[in-house]
């Protein structure tokens, strides 16, 4: 299963105690009818099925540079935003490799990719010896629309002897979103209005204009009764707050235009 995605799947079970506490990679397995177990032969052939196929760390990675070492499978933006996205290259082939050229396909336009300040790959013109890792850092744009998808890391190499060539992928989940959230907020039921309020938070490092920006209040599955609009010329700067007084007219205490 991967984040914001509904597949199909199977739900496999850490035994002992059913904790979530365990984690770790699954390889090969064999399903059985329900109520039974698989026998000591079917075990031992699985096992002998992962040995052969001589499984290996991900030859491709795919991460967020200040994570490139424990890749969290999901990177955040928020829109038009800048990130170093690393990708790692391992060679677990067995032989020396050449010719490797790493690069990040990204999601479509307007999102960008950079390495190194020029190009959308890097090209490593050092042979890569059997074990060894090498890496390139790509600098990825977002675009300005709120988005979910993936970043795709591609690395094509050739062996020792220069062919034939060979290539393997890697994927990246990825989220362009409003750095701005609700931090707090609380509804009160009494008569005064002023003891409601919703406050909302900047969590990104540059400020964003929430000019116009709408508020609706509404009882679950009923028409909307009230609307606030923060007026125009507002921004909120990076890690400040931005506190919303509410009654069931709107403001209690109207903003005034170009507070941040």
């Amino acid at each position: 299963m991967t984040p914001m995605r509904k597949q199909g799947a199977i739900l496999l079970g850490n035994g002992g105690d059913n904790s979530n506490g365990s984690q770790g990679t699954f390889y090969e397995g064999a399903m059985t009818a329900a109520g039974t177990f698989p026998t000591d032969a079917t075990d031992q052939l699985v096992q002998a099925n992962v040995l052969a196929a001589r499984y290996d760390v991900p030859r491709v990675n795919i991460a967020p540079a200040s994570a490139a070492a424990t890749p969290p499978g999901l990177q955040t933006f928020s829109p038009g935003s800048s990130q170093d996205t690393t990708v790692t290259f391992t060679n677990t082939t067995g032989a020396p490799v050449a010719r490797l050229k790493l690069n990040i396909i990204p999601p479509g336009t307007p999102w960008r990719v950079v390495a190194g300040g020029a190009g959308t790959s890097k090209s490593i013109p050092d042979t890569i010896a059997a074990g060894a890792s090498v890496s390139a850092t790509f600098k990825v744009t977002s675009g300005p629309a709120a988005f979910n998808g993936d970043l795709v890391a591609t690395a094509s190499w050739a062996n020792s002897s220069g062919k034939p060539e060979h290539t393997e992928t890697a994927i990246e989940k990825v989220r362009n979103v409003s750095p701005v959230k609700i931090n707090e907020f609380r509804i009160s039921g009494g008569l005064s209005g002023t003891n409601s309020f919703i406050e909302l938070y900047n969590a990104g490092t540059s400020p964003v204009d929430i000019s116009s920006w709408t508020l609706t209040e509404r009882p679950a599955q009923q028409t909307i009764f009230s609307a606030v609009k923060i007026p125009g010329g507002t921004k909120l700067g990076p890690r400040h707050f931005y506190l919303l007084g509410l009654s069931n007219s709107g403001l209690a205490v109207p903003t005034r235009t170009g507070d941040s």
